[in-house]
């Protein structure tokens, strides 16, 4: 029996399987740029997956750099092809999880669900880079990108909401959360 939560994780599913269909380069920019250099340097990690990977432009610059690594997208078929509440990773299997440009993507009654599945996948820690306006770009059936578009201060809420026991930095449009 679906529901209506099933409902709009299907529409959004469609609305990027499309966009990828009709768009391949959807997905190819990559937003880590301005903060790959802070997580190879600084954070250091053995280990991690990016979710809403895309293109995979940021897992691949990861294991160029000997990080076991992996991309999990709603749509792109660059690795694991599954939606951010349910990944199909083993609990604590990743050092760091990495979310460039995708919570915003999520309808607003996943963000607890997928805050809580990152923290059982990742160990140390989370990376951020958040849209906090709404996509000038629209969906192929002209449909807004972005269903949750809040403040920096509405995502630290829900974040310390679901992980009570984490240290949030704000790094320009990054935020960097420790696990503590």
């Amino acid at each position: 029996m679906s529901t209506i939560l099933d409902e709009k994780r299907a529409i959004e599913k469609l609305k990027y399987t499309k966009l990828y269909k009709d768009r391949p380069a959807y997905g190819d920019f990559d937003h880590s740029k301005g903060i790959s250099k802070y997580i190879l340097d600084t954070l250091k990690p053995k280990s991690i997956v990016d979710v809403g990977c895309g293109g995979g432009h940021f897992v691949e610059l990861c294991k160029s750099h000997g990080i076991i690594a992996r991309g999990v997208d709603i749509a792109s078929p660059y690795d694991i092809i599954a939606p951010a509440h349910n990944i199909p990773l083993d609990d604590n299997s990743m050092e760091y999880l990495t979310s460039f440009d995708m919570m915003e993507h999520l309808i607003r009654e996943d963000v607890p669900l997928v805050i809580k599945e990152f923290h059982r996948i990742a160990t140390k820690g989370l990376v951020f880079k958040i849209a906090y306006t709404q996509s000038k770009g629209k969906g192929i059936d002209g449909e807004l990108l972005h269903p949750t578009v809040e403040p920096q201060s509405w995502w630290v809420k829900r974040l310390k909401a679901e992980i009570p026991s984490i240290q949030i930095t704000p790094i320009a449009r990054y935020l960097i959360c420790k696990f503590i």
